[in-house]
């Protein structure tokens, strides 16, 4: 009872007028549009930034991958550029020019990436397509390559004794130079990884990153054997060449020489100019030989085709390239002079004094790369 003797009303909660609840719903749903941008700007836009980089780096690898190959190899450089790019980008399409605006030595590599939209589907935009380009050119070099290793090992090239002196070097993976007192001309290394602390007693220049190449991606195509095999001279189950070649029945002259198993020459002061030999091993033990390869054999003067190449003798001489793509080239004995270019998984100098002046491709081929736009 209240004081005019009315009954007290119970004090509750003041009831939500409706028109408050309906400005309420209306508010949600003009806000609702705004929070989904915002959520599209910030999922969606933030793939995107993630995703145009890596199609950005992915055209600046394929660009680089692809001027290693400039001037003299553009279908190559076309395979290379497109690897890198899935490697970088799965996915990912790539547009390859070479000899771009006339350049030969330079690529353009166009990347596009279809992104798939999380929160945009609201507004239509299911996929997006993202892009990017890059610019490479490869630098005139100016020292050709007398030696590629394919191996990523540390020591793919190992050269243990002194004095010697290189053209270009390349190594898929490292350099191991104990020795002391040899250089080089130019020195390009696959790896970033691999100390290289063993050459201060040297005299090489500065170490060049190339990019490491996969196995079978030989800068210079190792020749088919097959068909050089078609024009062999001889064909044997096993060539050996002693002393007495001159007056060997096995010897008909100057041309190729192709073993069914290893080859062998143990001969002293031999002239085998004109020569070349095939076999699964090749075995080199005389000493003031005379090499030359034989016209009709691509340069070649020594290929193993399943092993190495051995060379164990003194004071020789050496033109034409070697070939072993599944094995090691050794050199042992002093005095060299070896002019060509060899190529194997991994290479071994043992040998002092020996003067390498390669005929391979330019030194400045992959190291020499860089992005120009």
């Amino acid at each position: 009872m209240n004081r005019c003797g009315g009954s007290r009303t119970p004090v509750g909660r003041r009831s939500q007028p409706a028109t408050e609840n309906g400005q309420t719903v209306i508010l949600v749903a003009l806000a609702l549009p705004l929070l989904i941008a915002i959520m599209m700007l910030v999922v969606d836009g933030a793939n995107l930034f993630v995703q145009r980089r890596l199609v950005q780096n992915a055209a600046d690898a394929g660009a680089l991958a692809a001027a290693a190959y400039l001037p003299d190899d553009p279908t190559h450089a076309q395979t290379a550029a497109q690897d890198y790019v899935s490697r970088n980008a799965n996915g990912a399409t790539a547009a390859v020019t070479t000899s771009y605006a006339g350049n030969s030595r330079r690529v353009e590599v166009k990347v596009t990436e279809s992104v798939s939209m999380s929160f945009a589907k609201v507004f239509g935009f299911s996929r997006v397509v993202v892009s990017a380009r890059a610019v490479a050119g490869r630098s005139a070099g100016v020292t050709p390559l007398v030696a590629y290793a394919a191996s990523t090992d540390c020591s793919a090239i190992k050269i243990t004794q002194d004095g010697n002196s290189f053209s270009g070097l390349w190594s898929n993976g490292g350099i191991n130079v104990p020795g002391k007192n040899n250089s080089a001309s130019e020195l390009l290394l696959g790896s970033t990884t691999c100390s290289t602390t063993n050459l201060a007693d040297d005299d090489f220049p500065t170490r060049t990153s190339a990019p490491q190449r996969t196995a079978g991606d030989w800068p210079v195509r190792p020749p088919d054997v097959v068909a050089l095999r078609t024009q062999c001279l001889v064909t044997a189950n096993r060539i050996s060449i002693g002393n007495n070649w001159t007056t060997d029945a096995q010897n008909k002259g100057p041309g190729i020489y192709c073993s069914d198993g290893d080859v062998q020459i143990p001969g002293s002061n031999l002239d085998l100019s004109g020569y070349t030999f095939v076999g699964d091993e090749v075995h080199v033990s005389g000493a003031a030989d005379t090499f030359h390869y034989a016209d009709a054999a691509q340069h070649v003067v020594f290929y193993a085709t399943s092993g190495d190449v051995q060379i164990n003798n003194a004071a020789s001489g050496w033109t034409g390239d070697i070939y072993a793509p599944n094995g090691d080239i050794h050199f042992t004995g002093d005095g060299h002079a070896f002019t060509g270019f060899m190529e194997a998984q991994t290479i071994t100098s043992d040998s002092k004094g020996v003067i390498f002046v390669g005929t391979g491709p330019e030194a400045g081929g992959a190291p020499g790369t860089s992005l120009v736009e």
